[in-house]
């Protein structure tokens, strides 16, 4: 059994959507993780730069946590998506059936190989119709 893609894994939002969420995830970290370490060494040993690390440290520990919880809500939304996705599935192809009255273009005609009439001379009769009128006459006859 082939497993059939679905146009969302084809899409490009889709896996940006990922890509963006682990990059704010890891910037998130990258921004936070350093200023907690600095402000654990300010306060614990007490040095004169202890002000502008702490109160400084805790705007940018701030901000990148809300650029991790952003990320981390991008990757909770592309695993619903891609989880939506598998549950509803690949709509069917529809198959497009011709209609009755439909009159066939010159495309039609050349995909079957016939030739347009030259200009000004009569065209050829339906076969399909010269086919249904033998057939309406031999039913009569029968009868």
């Amino acid at each position: 059994m082939s497993a059939r893609r679905s146009p969302l894994t084809k899409s490009t939002a889709f896996w940006g959507l990922l890509v963006l969420s682990v990059l704010a995830v890891a910037g998130g970290l990258a921004l936070t993780l350093p200023r907690i370490s600095t402000m654990d060494v300010a306060l614990t040993t007490g040095t004169i730069t202890t002000g502008t690390e702490v109160y400084v440290g805790q705007s940018w520990v701030v901000f990148g946590s809300a650029v991790t919880g952003a990320g981390i809500i991008g990757i909770l939304l592309w695993l619903s998506l891609a989880a939506a996705s598998t549950i509803v599935g690949t709509p069917a192809a529809a198959v497009a059936e011709p209609t009755p009255n439909a009159t066939p273009t010159s495309a039609d005609s050349a995909l079957r190989g016939e030739t347009a009439a030259p200009h000004g001379a009569p065209e050829a009769a339906d076969p399909a119709v010269q086919f249904d009128d033998v057939q309406a006459g031999a039913s009569q006859q029968r009868r």
